[in-house]
Order: structure tokens, then sequence, then C-alpha cells
């Protein structure tokens, strides 16, 4: 297999490249940015709220804590991750701690493969292989969930999208536990304004509101009998739900050929595809109902069994508990967002 780097244009390569260093800081730019727009919007529908609710919801308080420990464990492994990344190029070049600055840092960004490198990093053993497996697993049934979710209670584009692609940026964990908290303030806030709903809905009867209605969303994305706190009916399927199984087989095949092609030109593609995958279940409606899904959960559960045995004959507990501990950064970053998603899971 040959080498990327004798495949890529040199704008793709050290010591210009442009491509992985504009790829890697987009990820980081618009993870931040979409997480302030979510935390923001989910701040304002909280204050929203009675004060007296808002003492009352513990699943709330909950599910901030969960959210709030995902994105540290992101942010301190991604920051770990950055800094042995420069250490190791300065080291290099023999450069002293007093020679940062914006300069080098950009010299270092351009002469690094920091988005490949952080992939590789995912795949480089046995152990980090099945981390990541099963963190991306866990990401492929949270966005199922949430593309179901979405649909059943009718939520708009507008407020989908923020989610969407933060969970496309991020590990899963940490969106997911921010939609559930979106869903959970929209059921809160649907008690409190009771009356208010039947009048709304009442309203909404009339063929001038149904045309308005259609044309324009709310600010927080959801329909305008959703803007006085109720939750919107479930929305008729315009097309029938796919079963789940063949998509999942299909994913698990992916993730099985992702470390064999580390060192192969179709890597950082394959990797790419991957990511687009989890984009599916947002565009496609998939799992007929809890029967499909679980099949597929044990499905994927036989898939990571196998690809443990392929890659050593099986690993112990043991081992794989080692590799969370010495695994890189980016292992990390995935194998504790698998860990938190099982607790999120539990809160469902």
């Amino acid at each position: 297999m040959g080498n990327p780097e004798s495949t890529f244009p040199a704008i793709a390569n050290p010591p210009m490249n442009i491509v992985g260093t504009t790829l890697f800081l987009s990820y980081i730019g618009l993870a931040l940015y979409f997480t302030i727009q979510i935390t923001t919007a989910l701040r304002h529908q909280y204050l929203q709220i009675p004060r007296a609710k808002r003492l009352k919801a513990r699943h709330v308080r909950r599910l901030a804590v969960l959210s709030a420990i995902s994105f540290a464990t992101l942010s301190f492994h991604m920051c770990w991750f950055l800094i042995r990344s420069y250490t190791r190029w300065s080291e290099r070049y023999a450069l002293r701690s007093s020679d940062f600055s914006a300069l080098t840092l950009r010299t270092w960004m351009l002469d690094s493969t920091l988005f490949q490198d952080f992939a590789s990093e995912l795949v480089r053993d046995g152990p980090s292989s099945i981390w990541t497996q099963t963190s991306l697993l866990a990401a492929w049934f949270w966005n199922v969930w949430v593309a179901q979710e979405a649909r059943h209670r009718g939520l708009g584009r507008q407020t989908m999208r923020s989610y969407i692609v933060l969970g496309q940026i991020l590990p899963a964990s940490f969106s997911a536990t921010l939609f559930m908290i979106h869903l959970q303030l929209l059921s809160i806030k649907a008690k409190t304004n009771g009356a208010s709903a039947k009048t709304a809905l009442v309203r909404a009867d009339s063929p001038k509101k149904k045309r308005k209605d259609k044309k324009s969303e709310s600010a927080d994305g959801t329909n305008p009998t959703q803007s006085n706190g109720v939750l919107a009916k479930p929305a008729p399927q315009s097309h029938r739900a796919f079963s789940l199984m063949l998509p999942t087989i299909m994913f698990n095949a992916l993730l099985m050929i992702l470390p064999p092609a580390q060192r192969s030109s179709y890597f950082i593609p394959l990797v790419l595809l991957i990511r687009f995958t989890l984009f599916l279940p947002h565009r496609i409606p998939l799992g007929k109902g809890a029967d499909d899904m679980a099949s597929s959960a044990v499905l994927s559960a036989g898939f990571v069994l196998a690809n443990a045995n392929f890659l050593h004959r099986g690993y112990s507990l043991r081992e794989l508990a080692r590799g969370l501990r010495t695994g890189g950064h980016a292992v990390k970053a995935l194998a504790w967002d698998a860990l938190i998603s099982v607790l999120v899971a539990a809160m469902i």
C-alpha cells in the first residue's frame, strides 16, 4: 500500500499542510460555535420556566452535569493531544519554550498532520481500535435515536441542524445529552402552559394559521405551538422506516476496515466516509421499532468481538482497561465518550 504523502498534493502535506490544518481547525471552530449556540438556547429555554418548576427539574440538572463532564473530558484530552504534538515537533527542531510564538505555532500546524495523526491514533493498536469501534457504534445508535425522536416530536430543521452538526463533529454523548435536555425542557414547559396549549392548538386549526405555520418556525426551531411550550404532535411519516440491520452491518464493516487501512492512501477518505455515514439516520428513517434496535445492537456487539478476535485473538477486560489508561489522548477522548454514553442511555 502506498504512502498517502505520495498521492496527496503539496498543500495537503508538510511543510505546507494547508488542507489538514484547515480541516482540523474547522472542526474545533465549528464545535465551539455550535456548542455555544445550543447551550445559549437551552439556557434561554430554562429561564423561561417558572422558578418553582426549575427547582424540581432534577433530571435536567443530572443531564447538564453529564454533558459538562463529557465536554470537559473531551477538551482535556484534545488539549493534551495538541500539546503532545507540538512538543514532539519542537523537540525535532530543538526548539526551547522561549521560542514559542504565533509564527512558531503557525509553522507547527502547517508542518504537522494533525487530522491524520488524530485519526491514526484511534487505530494504532488493538485496544485502541476496539475502544474506537465501540465509541463510534455508540455514536451510530445515538444518531438513530435522535433522528427518531426528532421525527416523532415534529422538531423543525432549524432546531435539529445544530444538534446534527455538533453530533458529527464531537463524540456523540455530548450532543445527545444536550438534545435530551432540550426534550426535557420542552416537556416541562408543555406541562406548565397546559391552558395556553389548548388555546394555541385551537387557533392552529384555522387555514390561515396553518399556512403561516408551514412558512415559518419559532425562534427555537419548533412550530408556533411549540413556542408556547407545547410539544408538537408526532409528525406523520412521509416515508416508512427502513430496517436498521443492513445499514448497521455496512457501518460495522467500515469500522473493521479502518485499522488495516491506516497506512494506505484511502485512510482519510475512509474516516470521512464513516463520519458521513453517521449522518445517514437524519436523512433516511431507520429503525422499525425497539426489536430492530435491539437486534442491531446485538449484531454490533458480535462485530466488536469478531474484530477483537481478528486483531489479536481476543482481548481480556484487563487489556482493554490498560488500553484506556495507556492509549493516546484521541483514544481516551472516544473511550470516555463511550462510557458516558452508557450513563446517558440509562437516563432515557
